[in-house]
């Protein structure tokens, strides 16, 4: 198969701009516009909000030269400056093994920490001779010992303390071979001792790994902070414009497009706020770590009494419009939970989930609902509902006895029952948008456009192929891809219905009607698509098949524009795009059958 003209596989970014694979000389890379904080879901898992504003302290004294303010064991040693690190210096140190089994290094005072706090470790690593080392944590009671596998990119049980699994843990994948590893736990001492390993139980000399950028900080893993003999301290800045790449349930990225949303609940994640009303509920704040990897989850306990137990925000609604509510829960002790609406909604609604198999047990109204799971037993849950009436309206967060409870069922509380709880969003809309956190007001996330314009080199062809694999969402309104020439008059595009089962292939031709087909298609899920065209043939095929065939017709002429909307702007593509290419030929019946094949 022939390279295309243009290849967008979401792989690459900066600020305002989105890498296409295909041209490589920065004509094909795609304008991306959003002035507002967004989230995604990065490579391992956790939610990577838009960076606020906040201190972050480095407690290690040294944190990129291993010679100083560090102390070796067991026939370690250490060269310093041995490498390139992660910031492009030559500043990466070289740890040694003599041969001894079980060579570290470790800071040669223990770092004051404070007890029952959460506490994380990090370090950068890069394989040498060796490709398998340990990071040895003593927490107090508890001490992690985890295996780095930097060919596999892997954490495992180490050489001791072989029981102990951390609360959180990652191993993140950096350039030119290097590795961020991190634990995070609650301490129960004063005193933190890290070590590092490059070699285990059975020794070589000359085993050794580069190491560079060791950090312990309060809390959960953060940016990395130098430094220089000190414990230094930095502020963490926000961003726009970036566009998301979006790891989640997939082992490649896509690109997250999303509209304009606003989480009209306050304190999203500080339910022990007074805006979060409670009846037999009572919070324990920053319990647990989060979906997005901080110490911001919260711990809701029953209450003794025998009751009802929920908890919701009094939220102003527009009759004949739909909301979306939606949690990130985790259990603890209580594995049901209810969603159910009330004021202002239907008022009998209601569904059940069940947040250790990740189920909806009960859904007698046949609501639109969802579960879905993330990092560390994460899930988050969501009820979609449309407002009866325009007033200050409620739906309501329970806690239920059983899988099968009906409407916010009482039972007999236990005070020592408890789920975490993180992320409340309520926002205007058919389906959960990524998380959008607030505090003392609501927050917008604008809409995400993208766009490739004036790019007639690439588009104005006489015939051609135009692909997409997306994952288009259920809007409840139309949503477009197109290829046009800026206008209505040439244009073809993907229309995703409102419907939610279909879309259509539209072409028109200097201001010519064309083609209209409407093809069954499952929204919510990944669909690949194409168009091949040339004058008097047009093909459609839709996940490996052949759908459409049409002999007439005219080619659009004037090709300069690619937007994930129409063609003159407005009601853009809602999903995500893992990859999108258009070819100067037409591919053939099998080469387009299994470009589309899922």
């Amino acid at each position: 198969m022939s390279k295309p003209k243009l290849a967008l596989i979401p792989s690459g970014y900066k600020s305002g701009k989105v890498y296409s694979i295909l041209p490589n000389d920065a004509t094909g890379d795609f304008d991306f516009t959003r002035q507002s904080i967004g989230t995604r879901v990065r490579k391992d898992g956790l939610i990577e909000e838009a960076k606020t504003v906040g201190s972050i302290t480095n407690l290690i004294l040294n944190s990129e030269n291993f010679s100083t303010n560090w102390t070796n064991f067991n026939g370690a040693s250490i060269s310093t400056d041995q490498a390139l690190a992660p910031d492009g210096t030559n500043t990466a140190d070289k740890i040694v093994s003599n041969g001894t089994n079980y060579s570290f290094t470790r800071p040669t005072s223990n770092i004051t920490v404070t007890n029952a706090k959460y506490y994380t470790a990090s370090i950068y690593v890069k394989a040498d001779v060796e490709t398998v080392g340990y990071i040895r944590c003593d927490y107090g009671t508890l001490i992690y010992n985890r295996k780095f596998d930097l060919s596999a990119g892997t954490l495992s049980t180490g050489f001791d303390n072989t029981a102990n699994i951390p609360e959180a843990e990652r191993i993140e994948e950096l350039a030119n071979g290097w590795y961020r590893v991190s634990i995070t736990d609650v301490v129960n001492t004063v005193s933190f001792e890290m070590r590092i390993y490059c070699s285990d139980g059975s020794a070589s000399s000359g085993d050794s790994l580069f190491l560079w950028g060791a950090m312990v900080s309060e809390g959960a893993l953060s940016d990395y902070i130098k430094t220089e003999g000190s414990q230094e301290t930095k502020t963490v800045e926000t961003f726009t414009d970036v566009p998301r790449l979006d790891w989640y349930n997939s082992n490649c990225p896509s690109l997250l497009l999303e509209p304009q949303r606003t989480n009209q609940l306050e304190y999203s994640d500080e339910f022990d706020n007074s805006v979060w009303l409670k009846d037999d509920f009572t919070v324990t704040t920053n319990q647990k770590i989060a979906p997005n990897g901080t110490l911001t989850a919260d711990e809701v306990f029953e209450n003794s009494a025998t009751s009802a137990r929920f908890l919701y925000q009094n939220i102003s609604v527009t009759s004949g419009n739909d909301y979306t509510i939606s949690f990130f829960v985790k259990y603890n002790s209580i594995q049901y939970l209810q969603l159910a609406s009330s004021t202002g909604f239907s008022g009998s609604e209601y569904v059940n989930f069940d947040i250790i198999n990740g189920t909806i047990t009960k859904n007698p109204y046949n609501t639109v609902a969802s579960i879905k799971q993330y990092s560390n037993n994460w899930f988050r849950i969501s009820i979609t509902e449309t407002s009866t009436t325009t007033t200050t309206g409620r739906m309501f967060f329970a806690s239920i006895p059983s899988g099968t409870s009906n409407r916010l069922a009482g039972y007999e509380g236990n005070t020592s029952n408890s789920f975490y709880l993180w992320g409340g969003q309520m926002e205007q809309g058919t389906y959960p948008t990524s998380y959008i956190k607030t505090e003392a007001s609501t927050v917008t996330r604008l809409k995400d456009l993208c766009i490739i314009d004036n790019a007639n080199n690439l588009f104005d062809i006489t015939e051609g192929t135009f692909f997409i694999d997306v994952i288009p969402f259920d809007a409840n309104a139309n949503h477009f891809i197109t290829l046009s020439d800026g206008s209505n008059d040439n244009r073809i595009q993907f229309v995703f219905r409102g419907n939610g089962t279909q879309y259509n292939l539209f072409i028109e031709a200097d201001d010519t009607f064309v083609l209209s087909r409407d093809i069954s298609i499952t929204f919510d899920i990944r669909n690949k698509i194409a168009i091949t065209f040339k004058q008097n043939e047009f093909k459609i095929y839709t996940n490996g098949t052949l759908s459409v065939t049409q002999t007439s017709g005219n080619v659009p002429i004037n090709l300069d524009r690619y937007s994930f909307s129409i063609s003159v702007g407005g009601s853009e593509f809602q999903g995500k795009v893992y990859d999108t290419r258009v070819y100067d030929r037409v591919l053939t019946e099998a080469e387009a059958i299994e470009l589309t094949t899922l």
